[in-house]
């Protein structure tokens, strides 16, 4: 395997460990804000969704070039010191429970960073080919979770 392929594996790989990350900070939302858990579990299955999308992506259409590769975040370095800053806030949580205010606060900063932003922005490209296409379809309504969140905070100020 040649070194980009690999570099490009790798990417896919911590993508998709970036959106199990926010699935499982999403549920750890749903748990501590309860009068919520609708909103938030509806956001954490969705982050699996794009989990479960990436996953396909590698192992079904990298190797026909049917996956669009600006979908994923390009600075791997970015990915994975996001991740970990997704894992010590979970962490933190569990004994240092936010109010929903910075809780969403905290959503919306990981949603239009790393490697949130480039699945959003692949799904919104005007830009038209088969890879991107198909990427839009099976992502369709998977969207707009930073937009989602400031809606829901304001509403629940």
């Amino acid at each position: 395997m040649d070194i980009k392929k690999a570099r490009i594996i790798e990417l896919f790989e911590e993508s998709i460990r970036l959106e199990r990350l926010v699935a499982a900070l999403y549920s750890t939302y749903a748990r501590l804000f309860p009068e919520h858990i609708e909103f938030w579990s509806k956001l954490s299955h969705e982050e699996e969704n794009h989990a479960a999308l990436i996953r396909s992506g590698l192992e079904h259409l990298y190797n026909f070039d049917l996956f669009p590769l600006n979908a994923l975040a390009t600075d791997i370095d970015l990915v994975r010191k996001t991740c970990s800053i997704i894992q010590e806030k979970i962490d933190l949580f569990e004994t240092s429970p936010p109010d929903l205010k910075s809780a969403c606060e905290f959503a919306i900063s990981i949603e239009i960073g790393a490697g949130e932003y480039h699945f959003q922005e692949a799904i919104d490209s005007s830009e038209e080919s088969r890879a991107l296409s198909l990427f839009r379809s099976l992502a369709d309504g998977d969207k707009d979770h930073a937009e989602r969140i400031r809606k829901f905070l304001e509403d629940n100020q």
